[in-house]
């Protein structure tokens, strides 16, 4: 379903609604809010989820760097507004009962739409996901990444354009690499000099914005993660156990960025089934 249209760019969501009056799973891809879509939620998983009783609709936004953090953050509000208010799906969703998830860059979003008025789901549920955008892993050359080949400017320009796009192809993965070789990715997704807007960046981290009446969250993450630092979640699960929020911390040992791709893994779905439990005692579902 289109959700918006802007800078001549469509935007879009997956809406797997099979489930009348249950709740409903808002998905944010991951990529660096450079490249992915919102097709990264794979088949089994949306089934596992309508299995257990929820219905989920998977969205896309524009992408770094053509588009900037604020009008990212804008689009999603958009897409969370069109949800709540068309009544066109073939089924009755429980609006009441929303849920945030992603992973990575899409665990982060779902974090921060949590804390904005008016835009509060039921729960969040963050995959490897990040609670700071200016926390040194990413304000520093990744010493992870630096083991990859060397990607040049050249070389990440080739792969992004002038105009917005939404369906970020796994070439653009160039520039995300380019970015964390140089500690550049603030720079190129924020839109703004961090060090000079100091009070601005607040705005966009989970971190800082949490408080006692944010919603009960599950945080997944491996401890073995190169790419987005398990300490991230600890941090988000210290901060939310400290305001009173229900929190859980789901540590997944010796695994890295990426495990969950595969539910028919047996720890995989393990974990999903975990979420699910989760979620269950939040909104009191026992589908």
């Amino acid at each position: 379903m289109v959700y918006k249209k802007v800078d001549f760019c469509t935007l879009e969501m997956d809406v797997y609604a099979e489930n009348d009056g249950k709740p409903v799973i808002i998905y944010f891809h991951g990529g660096g809010l450079i490249f992915g879509n919102r097709r990264e939620m794979t088949d089994e998983q949306v089934r596992f989820f309508i299995e257990s009783g929820y219905n989920v609709i998977s969205v896309d936004y524009r992408l770094a760097p053509e588009t900037k953090l604020v009008e990212i953050v804008n689009d999603l509000k958009d897409a969370i507004d069109f949800i709540k208010t068309f009544d066109g799906f073939m089924v009755k969703l429980d609006m009441s009962k929303l849920i945030y998830m992603g992973r990575s860059a899409g665990g982060y979003l779902a974090l921060l739409l949590a804390t904005y008025e008016g835009y509060a789901p039921a729960a969040v549920v963050s995959i490897y996901g990040y609670g700071s955008i200016t926390s040194e892993w990413y304000k520093k050359p990744s010493p992870y990444y630096l083991t990859r080949k060397r990607i040049s400017l050249e070389m990440a320009e080739s792969v992004i354009g002038n105009e917005a796009v939404s369906d970020g192809k796994m070439e653009r993965f160039l520039y995300y690499l380019y970015l964390r070789q140089q500690g550049k990715w603030l720079d190129h997704v924020a839109g703004f000099d961090v060090s000079l807007h100091s009070e601005e960046w607040k705005e966009y981290s989970p971190l800082e914005r949490f408080d006692g009446g944010y919603p009960a969250t599950v945080l997944v993450h491996g401890d073995g993660d190169r790419d987005v630092p398990y300490e991230e979640s600890c941090k988000i699960h210290k901060k939310l156990c400290a305001l009173g929020v229900v929190s859980r911390l789901i540590t997944v040992e010796n695994a890295g960025h990426g495990f969950d791709h595969s539910i028919e893994e047996k720890r995989v779905r393990g974990i999903f089934e975990a979420i699910v439990d989760f979620l269950n005692s939040v909104t009191g579902d026992r589908s």
